[in-house]
């Protein structure tokens, strides 16, 4: 199997701009990378060793723009995490996946490090990791052709 490379986008801190994250994504595929990664928060708080600007894209709009600029690379999360509704998720990674072209997106979930990412939205004492696995579950399924009630 041959080892894959990919690049974590500029879509946070003072160089998340369309100019730099779009020129970024085509210098990645023009050099041969197979895939750009995006990042997901609820509230963008900088860690120390970060850039401190708190400026932040949103990780789907961010893919579907780098989508447009780009033919092969795949298009990644990681990872979401689990404060979308599930329908919408599966939704929005759906119409990316049409907008991409078939086989161009990785779906990377994981539960979220920072409680108080959590707690700004109300979920402060929500168990993530159930909450996650029954959001996955829900997706496969709609992802699978079948409903959800």
């Amino acid at each position: 199997m041959k080892p894959s490379f990919g690049v974590l986008l500029p879509q946070f801190g003072e160089y998340a701009s369309r100019d730099t994250l779009l020129r970024t994504a085509m210098t990645a595929e023009h050099l041969g990378f197979d895939s750009v990664w995006v990042r997901d928060h609820i509230v963008y708080q900088p860690r120390p060793f970060d850039d401190q600007d708190r400026t932040f894209l949103e990780p789907m709009v961010t893919l579907a723009a780098v989508a447009g600029v780009t033919d092969h690379l795949i298009l990644g999360t990681a990872c979401l995490i689990p404060y979308r509704h599930p329908i919408r998720t599966a939704l929005s990674l759906g119409s990316l996946e049409t907008i991409a072209g078939a086989g161009r997106v990785i779906a990377g979930f994981g539960a979220g490090l920072r409680d108080e990412e959590f707690a700004a939205l109300g979920l402060g004492d929500i168990k993530r990791g159930q909450m996650l696995r029954e959001q996955v579950q829900i997706i496969r399924e709609l992802w699978a052709g079948g409903s959800v009630s």
